[in-house]
């Protein structure tokens, strides 16, 4: 049969019947060659290849290999369905190479090579048993292998990676029975460092394992670049008949120990963790910290150390009544107004509509626009029913807001809330057990005028309350049962005001006016014009016989009068203490100690006001009310020296205020806080004077109790806290 006349198909066709391998890829020649060589009766080529098997197999020889990749892989072991060719020595490398050819460049992926006279006559389960023998996973900078440079005569063909174990190949399992080489041959024993030794020759042909293996000497080593260089193959003798009849699996187990698998590049490029052991160290007690608190909760007692000081106190417990003003709040005009026809119902509709709760009027704003903007326009009128004063005229004065256009209900809302958490902060206080009437009006506690009005009026009370208890008169006194109906401001913001009381004699109900201080809340005097003839029957008659003092009121009239009338800026209230040692104290005031709360912030200003209003409350009582006398008469007085007695028909001078602070009250330091770190009861303070502590009402700065004795017993049930001022039930 002339094989020359049919097509390459047919060939390959043939070639397939024949049952012959690695014929895919040829051209005709090839194909004819390959078929001509094989009889047509035989199915595959022999196991054990002879010698006229290598014959027929053009002298090829093996290029060199090179490798671009990084990651270091062992020599590939490369078998052919006809032929056995096997590796010379290393010392005879570079002698049996072939004329040079031309080097193709690998790839960007860095494939695996192999020669291409070899790979092209190998089966594809072949090639890949091949690529995997070539990958082992082993880092260039810890293999042992080292291989020549790549000349210009190697070929260079990519291969694809393996997706077979190599173990499957090595004891025969392969679907081809093709045998590849034992990676201890390519990977010599990295624990025990032997140098390259001499060519392994161990593994040949058997008729029983596979028709061809490529042998490959054990002393190629990698070399620290990233190529992987082949020697030539040379031809070499023939091994004895008794290893061909020895199956390859069983020599190659008799002859090498299979070792495990090398270690990945990822393990061998990481550095070594170095774990360094610190020398023990003495015992240390364990420290307990504060738990952050949130800025509406109180800090606890127990997460306060012992020895912290006394000045660490929370913010939001440093104003028992003293309230701070609410910030301005924005205002917008109504939108969506009603149609021209219908906005003259508005007005009417908006004092009905005045009255109803809040759910009534959200279902009323979705009837229709007419209702919307009656609904916002109606807390105008309930401002001025409510909240009228002069708060309410200046807001509409400054603003220039038109009560027809405007939404007040963010300014309404406000002042609600305004009166109705100071009111909830008097009844949880030691007051409410003060009596059983009520003794601040229902408009007093909306501040209708001044901000500071319910402030005043509680101080009031606090001051009204303490004398009552310090005189033993606590029932039965009209006095004490008096209502604050008002008020008002006349000099300063924190100096003088007027307080006016409502009280029922008789059954008929009548007013009256007092002059008080504002930080201490004592009383003054009554204005000439509102003084009345005392009843007998009035258990407090000091302030109802007495009227305000000449030298109170000049200064009252002095301080009214506009300041275009004034030579000089007139002084404040505490511009008239008179005290000793002005260079360490000022009004009575260690100036060390004021530089040193001006950097506590918030803090520090609380305790300044606290410290100033001890010294007003601690003035001699001839500086306040009584017969007059001048500074030098009352420091005479407290000393125990006789005082020039006034001269009976001599005209009178204008006098001056004259606030004397005797030397034992003067203020060294302030603190809210006992020396073990405890806050004290929010209406409770410790003033340090120069002889002793002294502690203290918060809001008016008299004292109630001392260092030795601790809170007077009346005032712990009154105040309900302990001896050192601490509030009961507090966790210590």
């Amino acid at each position: 049969m002339d094989l020359s006349k049919l097509t390459v198909p047919a060939l390959k066709a043939l070639c397939k019947e024949r049952k012959l391998v690695g014929y895919s890829k040829l051209g005709k020649k090839a194909l004819l060659e390959k078929l001509a060589g094989a009889p047509a009766s035989t199915t595959a080529p022999a196991a054990g290849g002879t010698s006229s098997d290598a014959s027929r197999v053009p002298e090829t020889p093996t290029a060199a290999l090179v490798e671009n990749s990084g990651t270091p892989d062992p020599a590939p072991a490369p078998s052919s369905s006809s032929n056995s060719i096997r590796a010379p020595p290393v010392d005879t490398v570079q002698e049996a190479r072939a004329p040079p050819r031309p080097v193709i460049p690998t790839s960007t992926s860095n494939p695996q090579l192999a020669p291409r006279s070899i790979y092209e006559n190998m089966a594809t389960e072949d090639r890949r048993a091949l690529q995997y023998n070539m990958l082992p996973p082993l880092a260039p900078a810890l293999s042992p292998w080292s291989l020549p440079a790549a000349k210009s005569d190697d070929i260079e063909i990519p291969m694809k990676k393996p997706t077979k174990n190599y173990r499957s190949i090595i004891d025969g399992s392969s679907p081809t029975g093709t045998q590849a080489l034992k990676p201890s041959l390519l990977a010599p024993s990295r624990a025990t460092g032997e140098p390259p030794s001499a060519p392994r020759s161990d593994l040949t042909t058997s008729a029983s394992d596979s028709s061809s293996t490529l042998q490959v000497p054990s002393t190629i080593i990698r070399s620290s670049g990233t190529d992987r260089v082949f020697p030539t193959p040379a031809p070499r003798p023939k091994p004895s008949s008794v290893s061909e009849n020895i199956p390859l699996s069983k020599r190659l187990k008799t002859t090498h120990i299979f070792k495990p698998p090398p270690p990945t590049r990822a393990s061998a490029l990481k550095p070594p963790i170095r774990t360094s052991f610190a020398p023990a160290k003495a015992f240390n007690p364990l420290a307990i910290r504060s738990l952050p608190n949130s800025a509406l909760n109180l800090p606890s007692v127990r997460s306060l150390p012992k020895t912290a000081s006394r000045s660490v106190v929370n913010v939001n417990g440093l104003l028992h009544f003293d309230f701070q003003p609410y910030p301005p709040v924005t205002l917008a005009d109504v939108t969506m107004p009603p149609s021209l026809s219908r906005r003259k119902l508005i007005a009417r509709m908006t004092i009905i509509l005045s009255g109803l709760e809040d759910p009534d009027r959200r279902a009323c704003v979705l009837v229709c626009r007419a209702w919307r903007y009656a609904i916002y326009l109606s807390a105008h009128h309930i401002l001025l029913k409510s909240f009228s004063g002069k708060r309410l005229a200046r807001l509409f004065a400054q603003r220039s807001i038109s009560p027809n256009q405007t939404n007040l209900w963010p300014y309404l809302k406000q002042r609600m809330r305004e009166a109705e958490e100071r009111r909830g902060v008097y009844y949880a206080s030691f007051l409410r057990k003060f009596s059983s009437s009520i003794l601040i009006s229902k408009r007093l506690w909306t501040s209708p005028d001044h901000e500071q009005q319910i402030v005043v009026a509680i101080r009031f009370v606090i001051t009204r309350l303490y004398f009552s208890l310090a005189l033993g008169k606590t029932r039965g006194s009209k006095w004490l049962s008096a209502t604050v109906i008002d008020a008002q401001k006349v000099v300063g913001d924190e100096e003088i005001w007027s307080v006016t009381i409502m009280s029922t004699e008789l059954g008929k109900p009548y007013t009256e006016t007092y002059y008080i201080l504002a930080p201490t809340g004592e009383v003054l005097g009554r204005p000439v014009d509102a003084s009345r003839p005392c009843s007998g029957n009035d258990s407090f008659t000091g302030a109802d016989t007495i009227p305000l003092r000449g030298d109170w009121s000049g200064y009252i009239s002095t301080r009214l009068l506009p300041a275009s009338l004034h030579d000089r800026p007139p002084g404040t209230l505490l511009d008239h203490v008179k005290w000793l040692n002005g260079e360490e104290f000022l009004h009575g005031i260690s100036r060390h100690w004021l530089k040193r709360v001006e950097s506590e912030g918030e803090v520090g200003r609380v305790k300044k006001k606290v410290a100033e209003r001890y010294v007003l409350a601690h003035v001699v009582d001839r500086s306040v009310s009584g017969s007059y006398k001048t500074a030098m008469q009352m420091a005479q007085d407290f000393a125990g020296l006789a005082s020039e007695m006034p001269v009976v028909g001599k005209k009178q001078k204008s006098h001056d205020v004259n606030l004397y602070i005797p030397p034992h009250h003067y203020v060294e330091s302030v603190h809210f806080t006992t020396s073990s770190g405890t806050p004290l009861h929010p209406a409770v303070a410790i003033v340090q004077t120069q002889t002793r502590e002294h502690i203290i009402l918060r809001d008016t700065g008299f004292e109630i109790g001392c260092e030795e004795d601790g809170v007077l017993s009346l005032w712990r049930d009154m105040v309900e806290c302990d001896e050192q001022g601490v509030a009961l039930g507090m966790p210590e």
